[in-house]
């Protein structure tokens, strides 16, 4: 039987002396490939960070129907799915 299933990431963070270096762009890849090989259906970016921010809206994420207060979200598969019809990893939250 499926289930939903919400994973939760305290945070991912480059220090400062390595920063500008594509490390938080190639840490940001790989959730979303973590993502997709879990079968998620989406991934749901809560920082604050403008620098975070930034780096997920290029990276593909979009807020739900342009409120500008939702999370930035990143849908992996065109039809989102739930319930019993979902595979035990459906949600991944960076």
């Amino acid at each position: 039987m499926s289930r939903c299933v919400m994973a939760r990431s305290t945070g991912l963070s480059v220090i400062a002396a390595y920063r500008q270096r594509g490390l938080g762009r190639a840490l940001f890849g790989h959730v979303i490939a973590l993502a997709r090989l879990h079968d998620a259906v989406r991934i749901v970016c809560h920082s604050v960070s403008p620098a975070v921010l930034h780096m997920a809206a290029a990276s593909g994420f979009r807020r739900p129907g342009g409120c500008h207060t939702a999370p930035l979200t990143l849908e992996l598969r065109a039809a989102s799915r739930c319930a019993d019809d979902a595979p035990a990893s459906s949600r991944a939250v960076a």
